[in-house]
């Protein structure tokens, strides 16, 4: 390799294999290709994130300091940073979501918090609950959007304890804020009461007890009967 006259021949996926070499000299040919061909791998950059994959955790490691001092803002978009999110690796994970904290862009919010509230994991879950406050607060629209991914951590059994807490703590002050957010969260709370643990029923009855008190002629399951 260090011989090899035109390493300009080998396809990027060529390149990112040898990162994946046994020999750590191989590896560090790898990655002082990407370090001195800056311009191709920001070209290929579609390409070049395979390196993340990698089954080394060194060239995981290079890759992560490579991309985050190499590459700028305007290198990455949200579906790009919400695909290294979608990593299996929890390292690879983390490191989408170190790059969402960066470059987080308040204009594409609705596409954030929409497609990061379908991943199935309980990190990025919990992870999604730091927005909620800054961006989807006074906002019905983005609460209507994000009905799934209320659903979706409130109905997970022995999971996501924080997520559960932070979501029924922005539930409850969204729907007391205005009607049309009352509206669109007292279903999401009425079936959640049927279905959840004794800890979050109660919750979720507390909840739509203060909603029927704010705005009375919005329909639920919950009655009030005078003794």
């Amino acid at each position: 390799l260090k011989g090899y006259p035109k390493p300009d021949e080998f396809t990027l996926g060529q390149i990112i294999s040898f990162g994946n070499h046994e020999l750590l000299a191989v590896r560090h040919w790898c990655w002082n290709y990407f370090k001195e061909n800056i311009s191709r791998i920001r070209f290929e950059k579609d390409k070049a994130l395979n390196i993340l994959d990698a089954k080394w955790d060194d060239t995981r490691e290079f890759a992560f300091k490579f991309f985050l001092t190499e590459f700028t803002e305007t290198d990455w978009d949200v579906n790009t940073m919400v695909g290294i999110v979608d990593s299996i690796r929890p390292d690879v994970e983390n490191f989408g979501k170190e790059l969402i904290g960066r470059y987080f862009n308040p204009s594409n919010a609705i596409e954030y918090l929409t497609k990061l509230s379908e991943h199935p994991s309980v990190n990025v879950q919990a992870f999604v609950t730091n927005y909620l406050n800054h961006y989807a607060a006074g906002n019905t629209e983005i609460i209507r959007g994000l009905e799934y991914y209320f659903r979706s951590v409130l109905t997970r059994v022995n999971k996501a304890r924080v997520a559960k807490d932070r979501v029924l703590k922005f539930l409850k002050q969204e729907a007391l804020k205005c009607v049309e957010s009352a509206e669109v969260i007292a279903p999401i709370l009425d079936d959640m009461s049927a279905q959840s643990t004794v800890q979050d029923k109660a919750t979720c009855i507390q909840i739509l007890a203060e909603i029927k008190n704010a705005y009375p002629h919005i329909e639920m399951h919950l009655k009030r009967v005078d003794l």
